[in-house]
C-alpha cells in the first residue's frame, strides 16, 4: 500500500510539470495583453485630451505646448509618450468650408512587461493613438 502511494505522488509531479508551462504562458500571457491594453487606452486618452485643449486655444501663444502638456497629464502612467500634431488647419478661409481640425497623434514605445512574448512580438513594439477634434471646441 505505501509503495502504491509513493507511485501516486510521482504522478502528480509529472502531471504538475507538464502543466506548469502552460499555465505560466497563459497567465503571463493575460499580464502582457492587460499591460499593452492599460498602456493602449492611456495614449488615446493623452491624443484625445491633446486635440481637444489645441482645437480651443489653437489661436494663444504656446498652445501647442500646453496642449502636449494637457495631453500627458491626461496619461500619467505613460511619461514617456510623445505627442504630434498632424494637422492643425484652424484659420478658416472661406465661411463656407467644412468645419476645420487638428489632429493629434500620440506615440509609445512599449516594450513587453514580461518579457516572455519577445520572440512572438517585436521587441520594441510602438503603440499610437489618433484623435481629430473640430477646431473651436
Amino acid at each position: 500500500m505505501a509503495t502504491h502511494r509513493a507511485r501516486e505522488r510521482g504522478a502528480a509531479a509529472v502531471e504538475f510539470a507538464l502543466i506548469l508551462p502552460v499555465l505560466l504562458t497563459v497567465v503571463f500571457g493575460i499580464i502582457e495583453f492587460g499591460w499593452a491594453f492599460g498602456q493602449q487606452v492611456s495614449l488615446g486618452n493623452a491624443a484625445r485630451e491633446a486635440a481637444r485643449t489645441m482645437a480651443i486655444h489653437w489661436a494663444e501663444p504656446g498652445a501647442e505646448a500646453e496642449a502636449i502638456a494637457e495631453g500627458l497629464a491626461a496619461a500619467p502612467l505613460i511619461p514617456d509618450a510623445s505627442i504630434t500634431f498632424t494637422s492643425m488647419e484652424c484659420a478658416p478661409t472661406n465661411p463656407d468650408d467644412e468645419p476645420l481640425s487638428v489632429t493629434a497623434v500620440a506615440t509609445l514605445e512599449a516594450p513587453g512587461l514580461t518579457g516572455w512574448f519577445n520572440w512572438l512580438l517585436a521587441p520594441e513594439r510602438v503603440l499610437s493613438a489618433e484623435s481629430k477634434m473640430i477646431c473651436g471646441g
